[in-house]
């Protein structure tokens, strides 16, 4: 489901990534006035992140660090299984 060779850890730290995967729409990107935090929303589809209600969405955040990105594809990947 989260493919390495669509968002690398160097993508993302330049700008936040946007997928989904069988109705599951996520952004993985630095934390809004937290540069040190990578953080992860979930939400169901159809809407894009700026369109989707607060309430719907799904936060978890993890150290700005490639061990943290690591963990953050496994969260993603858990969170994947709920919508298969």
């Amino acid at each position: 489901m989260v493919r390495e060779d669509l968002f690398s850890f160097a993508f993302i730290k330049k700008s936040p990534f946007y997928g989904s995967y069988q109705g599951m729409q996520y952004r993985i990107g630095k934390k809004a006035g937290d540069p040190e935090l990578l953080e992860v929303c979930t939400y169901p589809g159809p809407f894009a992140w700026e369109w989707t209600e607060e309430s719907l969405k799904e936060y978890r955040t993890f150290p700005f660090t490639f061990e943290g990105y690591e963990e953050a594809k496994k969260y993603l990947e858990k969170k994947a299984e709920k919508y298969v």
